[in-house]
């Protein structure tokens, strides 16, 4: 069957034949072995109806040993769509099986290497059989591993370096009336996946976590205290900013006087944008960035065309006209500076411009927006950012998050979204259970 990467195993995959599928029963989650089994040229394998997504950190699913038949050659493991089905698993390369009748692993070769104990259908105590033993396989992409568990007890990491980005939960028979029925999260498994997933979230945090930036910085020195200490007069805070320079940075770094006034400067010409009050954000923008305006015509053009917005929004309809022919119009030179005139002239149509298909213009957040555009314009003046380095970093780090749950990376899984994993603060975060299909293990 094609693989579908939006689906999870659910059933095996009868459609899928080789020259010994005759010797499968299969019916539903259930196969039985009903060749002659004389030799391992009878062997039959199956593989489940899809593979495991590329998008899953890692996934989990159970075998239990209804029969182990005449000899136990059971098989369980994965394996990818192109290994041959008249192999048990592990036999073949790109295949993993952990053997029933003697506890080995295989990957590859047909001879195996001890690992765990065997497995089989339990001790008869009277005609009726004991429930038999259930096998678990986890595959975990972000270390690259397969492990397996009996009876719920894991037994430890099996195959390491896994590198296949395809795999299916398989199964494979040597023996007759050798019979298996898989879970594949149908039903409550005997081990606890959750802990699995819980183990691996906290590894994955470690790790991240144990990452120095004073190690990987092309600068010395304490570098998380500098961003923080550059993200507090970025936004004028001040006393925290002295409190990182003194008790962190161990006074390398000091708040200058010009730091303060230039950050309190700005915030006096975002609030005159903000409240309508264009001339005194011109006549502040010249004081903060001499001849930024002149350097940047589209920016004056907007502020100009603000202060004719907010003439006509106060009913200053006389005024507003006499502006707009004398000192807006002469002032339009590209076709954006012609269109958003268009915009601000149609207030005129209205008794009440603020409810007028252009009435944005008058909005808080028109105003803002416009305020934002205008420190913009000053701080690359001054050769500054708009942001600060550590707001830029988390920008980054967001951006590169986005592009690796688009890519699939199996890492991110664990990591719903940057924002969380720092709110976490040193406390692994837990996948949320809400069926979205993101969840590590399949639904039990």
């Amino acid at each position: 069957m094609a693989a579908n990467e939006g689906a999870l195993p659910s059933a095996w995959d009868s459609n899928r034949r080789s020259s010994n599928s005759r010797f499968l029963q299969v019916t539903d989650l259930r196969v039985k072995y009903i060749g002659t089994g004389n030799d391992d040229r009878d062997a039959a394998a199956i593989r489940s109806n899809y593979p495991v997504s590329k998008s899953l950190p890692f996934y989990y699913w159970e075998a239990q040993i209804v029969d182990k038949g005449r000899d136990g050659f059971i098989g369980v493991g994965m394996s990818a769509a192109d290994v041959k089905l008249e192999r048990l698993p592990g036999w073949e390369p790109r295949s993993y099986g952990y053997h029933g009748d003697d506890g080995n692993i295989f990957n590859g070769r047909g001879y195996g290497q001890k690992y765990g104990p065997t497995f089989t259908t339990g001790e008869c105590c009277s005609a009726v059989r004991s429930v038999g033993d259930v096998i678990g396989v986890l595959f975990d992409r972000v270390e690259r591993t397969i492990s397996f568990t009996k009876n719920g007890r894991d037994l430890g990491v099996a195959f390491q370096h896994v590198m296949e980005p395809v795999l299916y939960p398989t199964i494979g028979f040597r023996t007759p009336d050798e019979e298996v029925v898989a879970n594949f999260g149908g039903q409550p498994f005997q081990a606890d996946a959750s802990l699995f997933h819980r183990q691996a979230v906290a590894r994955l945090h470690d790790e991240i976590r144990g990452q120095s930036l004073d190690k990987i910085s092309k600068t010395p020195g304490n570098v998380v205290g500098r961003l923080v200490f550059n993200y507090c007069t970025h936004h004028g805070l001040w006393d925290t900013a002295s409190l990182v320079a003194r008790d962190v940075l161990a006074g390398t770094v000091a708040v200058s006087e010009a730091q303060r006034a230039e950050q309190a400067g700005l915030r006096r010409l975002a609030a005159h944008v903000r409240a309508g009050d264009v001339d005194a954000a011109l006549e502040e923008s010249e004081a903060l960035g001499p001849g930024v305006l002149a350097a940047r015509p589209g920016i004056r053009f907007r502020l100009l065309a603000q202060k004719l917005a907010e003439l006509i929004g106060a009913g200053r309809d006389v005024e507003a006209m006499e502006f707009g022919r004398a000192v807006v119009d002469p002032a339009a030179s590209t076709a954006e500076d012609h269109e958003l005139l268009e915009d601000v002239v149609a207030l005129f149509a209205y008794t009440d411009p603020a409810s007028s298909p252009s009435g944005r213009l008058l909005t808080d957040e028109h105003r803002a927006e416009l305020a934002a555009a205008l420190v913009r314009a000053l701080l690359a003046q001054s050769g500054k950012r708009e942001f600060s380095a550590l707001e830029v970093l988390h920008a980054h780090a967001r951006a590169l998050h986005a592009q690796l749950v688009a890519a699939g990376d199996p890492c991110t899984a664990m990591i719903p979204s940057v924002e969380r994993f720092v709110a976490a603060r040193g406390t692994p975060l837990e996948q949320e259970e809400d069926g979205d299909g993101d969840t590590a293990m399949p639904p039990a």
